[in-house]
């Protein structure tokens, strides 16, 4: 877990989070991105917690977007098509 925080304080505590995440195959990276407009992410677990799929791992005062990083060569049954949106419970494997 890396915090990023804002320095302008317009609309709440701008922030973005990076998280690191262990897989068995290449990690995956989650950025969880407050932005100075929508608020703050508030995140309701501690570095190296473990989870399990679908764990609440914090959330957004307001909105925001979440950006996930994946080494595409290690995850090849991921079918995600670029410039389309995906929400909570969309499938993403083929």
């Amino acid at each position: 877990m890396i915090p990023v925080e804002g320095k302008d304080d317009f609309f709440g505590n701008n922030s973005l989070w990076i998280l690191e995440i262990e897989t068995k195959k290449s990690p995956i990276y989650l950025f969880l991105v407050g932005e100075s407009t929508i608020q703050d992410f508030c995140m309701t677990v501690q570095k190296n917690e473990p989870l399990n799929i679908f764990d609440e791992i914090g959330f957004f005062n307001w909105g925001s977007q979440t950006l996930i990083f994946y080494n595409p060569d290690s995850y090849q049954d991921i079918c995600i098509e670029e410039k389309n949106t995906y929400f909570a419970g969309d499938c993403i494997f083929k």
